[in-house]
Parts: C-alpha cells; structure tokens; sequence
C-alpha cells in the first residue's frame, strides 16, 4: 500500500510540475483594437506598443536562442501587426506576436 502511496504522490507531483512548466502569463500587451486606434498617435505607440512588441520578440529570440530577427526592421515588423489586428480585430498584439515569431523562423529556415 505504502508503494502505491508514494507512486501516486510522485504522478501528482511530475503532473503539478509539467503543468506548471508550460503556464505562462504574458502580460502588458494591448488589444488590437487598442494598436489599431492608437497607431496614427505615433507618439502613445511608440512608448508603449511597439516597444512592447520589440521587448516581446527580443525576449522570444533570446529564449529560443534563434535569431529570427536579424534583417528585419521595425517598421517592417510594426506593419505586419497592423495587418494582422485588422484581419484579427477580436485578437491581442500577443497573439500576433507569437504569429510573427513562427512565420519569421519559417521563412529564415531556422
């Protein structure tokens, strides 16, 4: 019985783990109803917004340890937001972050 005990204790324990493991809560980002609204007033996108999506994909390229950013500027990566939230207006930038982040690995084969 006691084997049974601590066999359960340690299922319970890995699947507590692995679940935790893989929780992630990403927080800051606006909506994209908010980028969109906002993205004529250079100014309030730029202290904010942008710098979120730049923070975003740096921290993304230093975990994966790919560079999938290298050869892309800014701007580039700001219009395909806009693109994205307009097709996705019920969507987050985070949303459309993560989204640049694969297209991005896939077309620089890493």
């Amino acid at each position: 019985m006691k084997i049974n005990v601590y066999g359960l204790l340690v299922a319970v324990a890995f699947s507590a783990i692995s679940n935790w493991a893989f929780a992630v809560e990403i927080r800051g980002f606006p909506s994209c109803e908010t980028w969109l609204k906002k993205g004529s007033a250079r100014p309030y996108r730029t202290m904010t917004n942008e710098f979120w999506v730049l923070g975003y994909l740096s921290g993304k390229a230093s975990g994966l340890d790919k560079d999938f950013l290298k050869g892309t500027d800014n701007e580039t990566i700001y219009h395909w937001v806009d693109n994205y939230c307009r097709a996705y207006p019920t969507k987050d930038v985070d949303d459309a972050a993560r989204d640049l982040v694969k297209q991005l690995i896939e077309q620089k084969e890493l």
